[in-house]
């Protein structure tokens, strides 16, 4: 191999070497802290990114994760998401059900929400749909316990996972005074 060819080779290996991709900064998660809406809950208008700790107590639900291999899974799904490319990458139009906030190791907190229809918003910025993810957060909430089971089969990512095999119907069986089922207290 000739000067030439030596250093044209070792320009190709250095061009592969730097466009394998950019790595994304590796996540490492402490804690993550689960907010919801319990159950269908109609609102007048969207709630919005972030809206759902200012809600009335009885209609959301609180759950924190510290189980190291739920984490890791929430890990992996986390560090593969992708941001949407579109005009509006903000969170309008999503209707918030969902509200996580993700503790890392290292002092950071990604806020993580999820609307209604699967809306992902990952700091106030859409994210692509990752059905693996939107199962993970709503099966270790307890999320789809407030759901009849048979009202389960709307859920698309339980298409592809199935109804957890931990499933109770946890909603309250009397209403209130104008019709709209309680959630359980």
């Amino acid at each position: 191999m000739n000067k030439r060819q030596f250093v044209s080779f070792l320009i190709v290996i250095s061009l592969i070497a730097s466009c394998n991709g950019t790595k994304k900064d590796k996540i490492s998660i402490k804690s993550i802290e689960i907010l919801y809406l319990k159950g269908t809950v109609c609102t007048t208008s969207s709630i919005n990114w972030g809206a759902i700790s200012s809600m009335i107590p009885k209609l959301i639900n609180d759950t924190f994760l510290f189980d190291e291999t739920k984490l890791k899974e929430m890990e992996h799904q986390i560090s593969i998401i992708k941001e949407l490319k579109m005009d509006s990458t903000t969170s309008r139009g999503c209707d918030v059900r969902i509200e996580c906030k993700i503790n890392l190791k290292n002092g950071k907190i990604i806020t993580l929400c999820l609307s209604e229809f699967n809306c992902l918003i990952k700091d106030d910025k859409r994210i692509a749909r990752n059905d693996t993810l939107i199962y993970l957060i709503k099966r270790y909430s307890g999320y789809y316990n407030y759901f009849r089971k048979e009202d389960l089969i709307y859920f698309d990512e339980l298409k592809l996972f199935g109804i957890p095999n931990d499933y109770r119907d946890l909603r309250k069986k009397n209403t209130s005074t104008n019709g709209i089922p309680l959630p359980p207290e």
